[in-house]
């Protein structure tokens, strides 16, 4: 399907909510823009600024859930693992 989008003076322009939402775009999400010839593609990144933005919040759940029997380090191997897993199945699968 064929979306339209007035440039404006800014060179700002609007991506149609049907295409936000189907992408998961939402306000403050980084998107790639792309120059192919006279070809323009906009597509989500690739999430990896996600990935590593959730991993002190995952940490503190996780400390949370096992208390202090959990050393740092092994805590960090396994939030790593977990959100190594979750970023694969979220945006490798869909490739």
């Amino acid at each position: 399907m064929t979306y339209t989008s007035v440039v404006t003076s800014k060179g700002t322009i609007t991506l149609p909510a049907r295409i936000r939402k189907e992408l998961g775009i939402t306000e403050g999400k980084k998107v790639d823009i792309v120059r192919r010839g006279e070809t323009i593609t906009i597509k989500p990144q690739s999430g990896w600024d996600e990935f590593f933005a959730t991993a002190a919040e995952l940490r503190e759940k996780m400390r949370k859930m096992h208390g202090s029997s959990m050393d740092v380090d092994a805590l960090m191997r396994h939030s790593d693992e977990i959100k190594t897993r979750e970023y694969r199945e979220k945006y490798l699968s869909e490739e």
